[in-house]
């Protein structure tokens, strides 16, 4: 396997798919769970988000490391935050008895600064794998690539047929720039 190649200071296009393909951004919790969980890792490790999109089974970002990070730190830093996070919701669903893995509204769940967060253990209840263990990769070579990768990323929805008009698509870093809208995430806005 080619080792990865980290550049300073450069923006990366990343594509992270869930383990076996599973769909488990079709729930808006889940979606809210890893926009909440970009929001603390992207504060805590000063990363740059310059784009997003969530589909049920896989996640694009455009996004800068911090100069004290590489792109594999806050790449991992965000698939783990949000797994540790989602097999506790998922074992707490299961002791509460909610069936065949419907979420419940999460009534007491608080996305909470301690790292030693962990799904409680109990009787047939296991954490599951979240991610792949990999991601993809793309350095952004110039102002155009940025702006083919961005367009990828908000056509994506309609390339994969969960809608056919992105107004209405929530999970996208398209809200935030066609309508400014800001209220998920903030996101941030290359000097092109």
């Amino acid at each position: 396997m080619l080792k990865r190649i980290y550049l300073p200071g450069e923006i990366y296009f990343i594509t992270t798919k869930t383990f076996k393909n599973q769909k488990i951004f079709d729930n808006s919790l889940i979606c809210e769970l890893l926009i909440k969980v970009l929001v603390d890792c992207r504060l805590k490790y000063k990363f740059k988000l310059y784009g997003y999109v969530i589909i049920p089974d896989h996640v694009h970002l455009l996004i800068m490391p911090a100069e004290q990070n590489n792109i594999s730190d806050a790449i991992r830093h965000i698939k783990g935050r949000f797994a540790r996070l989602y097999n506790h919701q998922i074992a707490a669903d299961k002791f509460r008895g909610y069936a065949n893995d419907k979420l419940s509204p999460w009534p007491e769940f608080h996305l909470s600064a301690d790292k030693n967060q962990t799904p409680p253990r109990r009787r047939g209840i296991h954490p599951r794998q979240v991610w792949q263990k990999s991601f993809y990769d793309h350095i952004i070579r110039n102002d155009l690539d940025f702006e083919e990768k961005l367009n990828y990323i908000h056509g994506n929805p309609i390339k994969h047929k969960i809608t056919d008009n992105l107004d209405n698509y929530p999970w996208s870093s398209y809200q935030n720039y066609y309508f400014n809208k800001n209220d998920l995430i903030k996101i941030d806005y290359p000097d092109l």
